[in-house]
């Protein structure tokens, strides 16, 4: 999670390592992170500051944060301030 994977992602690794998807479940809600934060830390980390200016850039971010593993609600809050 501190490498700017989201919980989708992690779930999955952790599943090929053999451990229950329950676990790595409680694991992950016990943790109380903030992933529409993090979302946005690696947003950030990957493209800038900078929020993109137009649809074709924000759907280009939207689709990094969702192959790392973020989900669509913790991607859509990175961009609620954004007019396309």
């Amino acid at each position: 999670m501190h490498k700017g994977y989201g919980p989708v992602h992690i779930l999955h690794a952790l599943g090929q390592r053999g451990i229950p998807e329950h676990l790595a479940r409680e694991y992950l809600q016990a943790e109380h992170t903030d992933w529409p934060a993090r979302a946005e830390a690696a947003r950030r980390k990957k493209f800038g500051a900078d929020r993109p200016k137009n649809y074709r850039e924000q759907a280009r971010q939207s689709r990094f944060l969702s192959n790392r593993g973020f989900t669509g609600e913790q991607i859509r809050t990175c961009f609620e301030d954004v007019e396309p």
